[in-house]
């Protein structure tokens, strides 16, 4: 079945996209933004959207491995046609559906946004976002923004507009020593 926003989650998390239809019968490829797809998988009821300006509901009918990839039937996509329409469409899932984290693992959307305090307590920046390459996860960090100062202390206005400067931290043990998300906060040993 599906709805237009109601009763849309206020946490959805876009995790996934739908790719070409498979068959005739309506069921698409997926293609999960993550090597560990649980959330997109273990949950029976997805939000689509083009635009993320509107959101409808659907609810998942069947999952299957297909090759590397993985197939879905969702509910109301009968045809190969109305398969079609869904191609490139985001999916979004409500991060209070994901499942429990392990410990010491953590969901990129719960880093994003907190303080990275370094281990003496003085503040880095926030998390802005993460990237991945291959070894490891990247913290993306945006400093806090310092003005450039004349020499009698008022904050200049020459020169070109000053943007956020972003430190990449490896999400590693070495330099990522305590993630408390209760009080939002990362500590890191690294220094600029």
């Amino acid at each position: 079945m599906q709805r237009a926003d109601a009763g849309m989650p206020a946490d959805l998390v876009v995790v996934g996209q739908i790719g070409q239809p498979y068959g005739i019968k309506g069921w698409v490829h997926i293609h999960p933004f993550s090597a560990a797809a649980d959330a997109l998988l273990g949950s029976a009821q997805w939000w689509l959207t083009e635009d993320e300006a509107q959101w409808r509901s659907v609810d998942v009918e069947d999952i299957k491995a297909h090759g590397a990839g993985i197939v879905v039937k969702l509910t109301q996509i009968e045809t190969r046609e109305q398969a079609q329409a869904l191609r490139n469409t985001r999916i979004g899932v409500a991060r209070a559906d994901f499942p429990a984290a392990s410990e010491d693992e953590y969901y990129w959307v719960d880093l994003i946004g907190l303080t990275v305090e370094n281990t003496q307590g003085v503040m880095l920046g926030k998390v802005t976002g993460l990237l991945d390459n291959g070894a490891h996860s990247i913290l993306q960090v945006e400093l806090p923004f310092v003005a450039p100062l004349e020499t009698d202390g008022t904050v200049s206005n020459r020169g070109k507009r000053a943007k956020p400067q972003q430190e990449l931290i490896p999400f590693v043990a070495r330099h990522v020593l305590d993630v408390n998300l209760a009080a939002k906060k990362i500590v890191v040993d690294w220094e600029w």
